[in-house]
């Protein structure tokens, strides 16, 4: 019989408080700053007719979570 083999949590920030780099669904991503505005840009290729609804976006001050499709 087959047995489904079961991953491991995945650690997304490390015990000294680094954030971790997980890209699971390998999207295109590019991070930019933007010094004429100040700001910071995230420009994240989703796919094409995803509705606005799949996606969870979390920012904080020192990273930013994007969750499509819970991925």
């Amino acid at each position: 019989e087959m047995e489904k083999k079961t991953k491991a949590p995945r650690t997304l920030i490390t015990a000294d408080g680094r954030v971790m780099n997980v890209n699971e669904p390998r999207l295109a991503f590019s991070l930019t700053e933007d010094e004429e505005n100040n700001a910071v840009v995230l420009d994240l290729a989703v796919y094409r007719h995803m509705d606005t609804s799949l996606m969870d976006v979390d920012v904080q001050p020192t990273y930013a979570r994007v969750s499509v499709k819970g991925k």
